[in-house]
């Protein structure tokens, strides 16, 4: 019998990190903030909304509960955006970029929910069937007849309360990839037209013209057609449009480049026009520590109400206690599985707001009871020791405190004069008797730590010597046992 067997487990509920793969039982273990009915109902309005969390605070977790309770009702239509390679890189025109690769987006999005849900084109008039024509044949990319199965299958039946249309199947008999074309005549729209409507927007364009040169584009035009094809969603009795705007500090040419992400974003968040329009919502999940560079930048954020995942301790216990619960089918408390049930607190203090470390603890420690153990029924002190130990020692605090602008120093730097410093709270000449540096250069050292966010300044010294306590649980953990970071 494995450990997480003795423990009363159906499996290991400590072995999944992310919301992507748990999304098939995320709504039994999903905790829910006391916002969330806010921000649905805002989303029903099609009010767009800002999302800010560091890393691990549960942001995609939140979005994908969102997605499911909005794909209840069969007339939302909901557009993923994970993956911002068309916009690495290139300044110029990026907002031109954007409208673009928005109409494209929600076309390919549209179009699959059509066929998939069986929805038809009969409320459309004649003009307007001619214009999603036009959108379709030269907006739409090919896909492949397994890509739309697996959108069929991720989105169709885990998101649509497996209401199916029967008909795909037979659309798709014969299909090896869908074309334009091919989904023009599934849906029963002409095979041309549209062209007439934007000759004031594509100077070159032709009114017998079925496919366009997009570079001829210009942004009015863009907008033009991108207003056309809401319009059109509605005619199609789609009550909601949501576009959630995931990942994108996670693409890997921005990594953790603030600056970079900034740039990409701006483009598309100073324009409160688009963001504002009522025919769609935008979500965008974005990492908290752009916030503060994207307002300092003009992003208005009296207009779009800020959204910021944070979690209190008592919050990341009820989290891990409500995946208890469903890993052991409710025959399993947090409290059992300890053996010191002070070390709940503890932990969840170390993992400082964050649901992901906190699981990441859990699961460094459980490793290191199998490793003990594994006939246990519960967590030993000496495991929970160990795993705290190598969770600290390999954890990656390049993700949480990035490189700042104007310092050499990073954050490995900064945990190792505050090793060498000893203390965590400290002075400025701490700082100068350690690290053997004049006032200036002791005082410099401290206010690049207060930028990375790693120490704050005491409020309770008014009038004496400026004191500093480290901000940071884990590292201050690391300091007060001495343990090695790799």
């Amino acid at each position: 019998m494995t450990l997480y067997q003795k423990m009363g487990f159906k499996e290991n509920p400590f072995s999944r990190f992310s919301a992507e793969e748990e999304v098939e039982y995320l709504k039994y273990i999903f905790y829910e903030p006391k916002y969330y009915s806010t921000i649905f109902q805002d989303l029903l309005n099609n009010n767009s909304r800002y999302v800010f969390g560091e890393r691990g605070s549960g942001k995609s977790a939140l979005m994908f509960r969102l997605i499911e309770d909005l794909a209840e009702d069969e007339n939302s239509l909901i557009v993923l955006i994970d993956n911002y390679a068309d916009f690495v890189g290139k300044g110029n025109h990026l907002y031109l970029k954007y409208l673009l690769f928005l109409i494209r987006k929600i076309t390919k999005t549209l179009i699959q929910d059509l066929l998939i849900k069986g929805k038809g084109v009969n409320s459309l008039n004649q003009i307007e069937r001619e214009k999603l024509s036009f959108i379709i044949k030269n907006f739409f990319a090919t896909i492949s007849r397994q890509e739309f199965e697996r959108f069929q299958e991720n989105i169709g039946k885990k998101m649509y309360n497996d209401v199916i249309n029967p008909l795909v199947n037979n659309i798709l008999s014969g299909a090896v990839t869908l074309t334009s074309d091919f989904v023009s005549k599934s849906l029963g729209l002409p095979n041309q037209g549209g062209a007439k409507f934007y000759k004031e927007y594509i100077p070159l364009i032709q009114e017998n013209t079925e496919k366009i040169n997009l570079g001829e584009i210009q942004e009015n035009g863009a907008l033009e057609i991108l207003e056309d094809l809401l319009n059109l969603i509605v005619k199609l009795d789609y009550k909601t449009t949501t576009l959630f705007l995931d990942k994108i500090d996670e693409q890997p040419e921005i990594a953790s480049k603030i600056d970079e992400e900034v740039r990409i974003l701006l483009p598309l968040l100073k324009n409160n026009q688009l963001i504002l329009n009522k025919k769609f919502a935008f979500v965008f999940i974005l990492w908290s520590k752009v916030k503060k560079e994207l307002n300092s930048e003009g992003v208005r954020f009296d207009k779009i109400k800020p959204i910021d995942v944070n979690w209190a301790e008592y919050d990341l216990v009820d989290i891990m206690k409500k995946r208890i619960i469903y890993f052991s089918n409710g025959n399993t408390t947090l409290e059992s599985i300890f053996q010191d049930k002070s070390h709940i607190s503890m932990l969840a203090n170390l993992a400082n707001k964050s649901p992901r470390d906190f699981l990441h603890l859990m699961s460094n420690i459980y490793d290191q009871q199998s490793n003990i153990n594994s006939n246990s029924s519960l967590f030993s002190n000496q495991a929970v020791s160990q795993g705290i130990i190598h969770f600290l020692k390999n954890y990656d605090f390049y993700s949480l405190y990035p490189a700042q602008k104007g310092t050499k120093q990073d954050i490995r730097g900064i945990i190792s004069k505050l090793k060498n410093i000893g203390k965590t709270e400290f002075k400025v000449k701490d700082v100068m008797k350690v690290l053997k540096l004049e006032h200036q250069a002791g005082s410099s050292h401290i206010k690049i730590m207060k930028n990375y966010g790693v120490v704050r300044e005491k409020e309770d010294t008014p009038g004496m010597e400026k004191e500093y306590i480290v901000s940071d649980p884990k590292i201050a953990f690391i300091i007060k046992n001495n343990i090695p970071i790799d």
